[in-house]
């Protein structure tokens, strides 16, 4: 255990060494954020160590994804879904074709029960990544089978809708045609 704990401390200052010499490299700071994140849940205060670390890597290389997808991780883990949420949107802004900040949109959707939301990510990922992919399939399978619960939900509701009316038939408003603004794009976009 002593052992343990000097190699952790000789990390720790390692990490911090690398900082001071070259304050200005994201890589630096992001190494320190790991090493406080590894220490998560055993040391008081990693946790807001490793944000630290994470917003001052970020802070210097403000244009790499990554670094939110990692510390969004963190955030994730906090329960902080909010947040991560957040920082991932951000990652996909700075790169569309970012396939893992999607899937990771996606799975905090199916954590918080936002179905067509998960599938929308998921489709997105599956637009991204090649077939060829070994998560290509699984993400596939997932999406295939969002959609069929999705779709099976959308005809029970449309089903209870059509039910056989009452014995007394009530007046319904005359539907109206909706009103499309031509500005707004006709295709989906990804939240």
């Amino acid at each position: 255990r002593k052992t343990a704990l000097t190699l952790i401390q000789q990390g720790i200052n390692e990490a911090k060494a690398a900082v001071a010499l070259d304050p200005a490299n994201a890589a630096n700071w992001q190494t320190l954020a790991t090493v406080y994140d590894a220490l998560v849940g055993a040391a008081k205060q990693a946790d807001e160590w490793t944000v630290a670390a994470y917003v001052q890597a970020i802070q210097r290389a403000p244009s790499d994804p990554k670094l939110r997808v990692d510390l969004a991780g963190v955030f994730r883990r906090a329960k902080n879904l909010d947040q991560a949420t957040r920082l991932l949107e951000q990652a996909v802004q700075l790169k569309p074709d970012y396939a893992n900040a999607y899937f990771n949109l996606a799975d905090i959707a199916k954590e918080v029960k936002k179905e067509p939301q998960q599938l929308a990510y998921l489709d997105k990922t599956l637009t991204i990544i090649k077939q060829d992919d070994p998560q290509y399939e699984k993400i596939k399978v997932e999406a295939d089978a969002l959609r069929k619960k999705l779709g099976d939900a959308a005809s029970a509701a449309a089903a209870q809708q059509t039910a056989t009316p009452s014995a007394t038939p009530r007046p319904t408003a005359t539907p109206r045609p909706q009103t499309i603004d031509a500005t707004e794009s006709a295709t989906p976009r990804v939240r």
